[in-house]
């Protein structure tokens, strides 16, 4: 009988681990506080024991740590505005029928930076190569 406590109680765990999903998602703490109460409850109606509680709260913890957080703040916005750059290129040039792509040496900061230009968007005849 020692193993029977245990069978049956699948769900409990799914649902520490739907909390926690939440917690982190729409950090709400509130369910953290929910899910104890509810354990707790469970306890002392003595329809849960001891083994259960801590599992479930491990799973708990488990996932409100492991799942990453999602800040929008922290965003990167894209600037899509045409830009000219002006340098040598350095090495060789890669064409394909898709891109171009060259290392380009920048005059006023002496830094390489590798340039792609896709032929979709960009058509290779504003490419000047002298």
């Amino acid at each position: 009988m020692s193993g029977d406590y245990m069978q049956g109680n699948w769900y409990i765990f799914a649902l520490a681990c739907l909390a926690s999903v939440v917690s982190v998602i729409w950090h709400l703490q509130i369910c953290m506080i929910i899910l104890c109460v509810w354990l707790l409850y469970l306890y002392k109606t003595k329809r849960l024991r001891k083994l259960p509680i801590f599992l479930s709260l491990a799973v708990y913890f488990f996932f409100y740590f492991y799942i990453p957080t999602f800040d929008q703040t922290s965003l990167i916005q894209l600037d899509n505005s045409p830009k000219t750059h002006q340098g040598k290129i350095v090495g060789s040039i890669l064409n394909s029928n898709k891109k171009i792509e060259f290392l380009l040496e920048n005059n006023r900061q002496n830094k390489n930076s590798l340039s792609f230009i896709f032929q979709k968007t960009t058509p290779p005849s504003i490419l000047k190569l002298n």
